[in-house]
């Protein structure tokens, strides 16, 4: 909310790595650093609940067993209450403020035997912000996850991920002179497929591939004004895929290495219009693409290598090189600060 809150709930956190540099290869599709986020499990053994009341937000943890020893769950929640404290102060031209954020955060992980192990988790994120039914802002985050995490061999493990997420924002003003609605989203498909071998005691390998199916849904603008033209954006299709390989490599007590190579791809699909402009930005020409079929491709490989000298426990000297590709962009408005943002590929 506005910046105020992380997305992010510590309460339903086991662990996370930040990339700053060094980026391993597994990782792919962006070019910045990457924030990599666990969730915890849920105790297997005793139920437990928590929680914290505060002044302007207030969140609640339950967890516990599902089979003892064998499945658990944990759901994590918090909800803003902003405008509640906004009316009680009894001023009238906020009596109908609508700003607060709710967010969901639950995993359910099940043991089926000593090499196979299914986890579901998902969160569930919305902002709002306006005036009643007047005027108001609303955004917010889906995602859910299903992964299958299976032991070949005391060596080699593996982790089977089918992935959705959606983003999506709406902006409505409901008014007797004037009614209309602007919105804009994007809805991902992933399923990933990753590799872990031991080797021996210096060297782990990681290695896998994924694919990401995109609907890019760029725009609407709907008037029920007789006077406006509806604006609506064609929704935008692509394909991204990728494989790795890294390796992690001890060379002594105190200098390490971390080595792989992504090759990534992304396919711009149809259904759509694609138009050709001169260089005085005039429309020249037109192609239509059907359903599924490529409009344009994008490739490349992305070597990756970073190593590690530990000075001390607490300091080390790190060097890095990383190539990378981000086939999707996302524009935002630099002139207000709204959530208006719009990911394109």
């Amino acid at each position: 909310m506005f910046g105020f809150f992380s997305v992010f709930n510590s309460d339903a956190i086991k662990d996370m790595t930040l990339y700053k540099g060094g980026i391993p290869a597994q990782y792919g599709g962006r070019a910045s650093s990457v924030l990599d986020v666990y969730m915890k499990d849920g105790n297997k053994k005793d139920y437990s609940v928590s929680g914290g009341i505060g002044l302007i937000s207030s969140r609640l943890t339950v967890e516990g067993p599902v089979i003892k020893d064998k499945s658990s769950f944990i759901v994590s929640a918090r909800r803003t209450y902003a405008d509640l404290i906004v009316k009680s102060l009894g001023i009238e031209d906020f009596k109908d403020l609508k700003l607060y954020f709710w967010d969901l955060n639950a995993k359910l992980n099940y043991t089926i035997n000593q090499s196979n192990r299914i986890f579901v988790s998902g969160y569930f994120g919305r902002d709002f912000f306006g005036m009643s039914d007047m005027a108001g802002f609303n955004w917010g985050n889906a995602t859910g996850t299903l992964r299958w995490n299976h032991s070949f061999k005391s060596k080699l493990f593996s982790n089977t991920s089918l992935i959705f997420s959606k983003y999506d924002y709406a902006f409505d003003i409901n008014r007797s002179v004037v009614k209309f609605s602007l919105g804009s989203g994007i809805i991902d498909y992933n399923i990933k497929q990753d590799f872990t071998f031991y080797l021996n005691p210096n060297n782990t390998m990681h290695f896998g591939l994924n694919g990401i199916y995109h609907i890019f849904s760029p725009g609407e603008l709907v008037s029920d004004s007789e006077s406006f033209n509806n604006l609506l954006m064609p929704k935008r299709y692509g394909l991204e895929t990728g494989v790795y390989f890294s390796n992690d490599q001890k060379i002594s007590e105190v200098f390490s290495l971390n080595y792989g190579l992504r090759y990534s791809n992304f396919t711009q699909l149809g259904e759509g219009m694609v138009y050709t402009y001169d260089q005085e930005n005039k429309r020249t020409d037109s192609t239509y693409y059907g359903k599924n079929k490529k409009i344009i491709r994008y490739h490349g490989l992305e070597p990756r290598i970073s190593a590690t000298y530990m000075l001390n426990e607490s300091s080390s000297v790190k060097a890095s090189y990383n190539r990378m590709f981000q086939y999707m962009h996302l524009l935002s408005n630099s002139t207000s600060s709204t959530p208006t943002d719009l990911w394109m590929p």
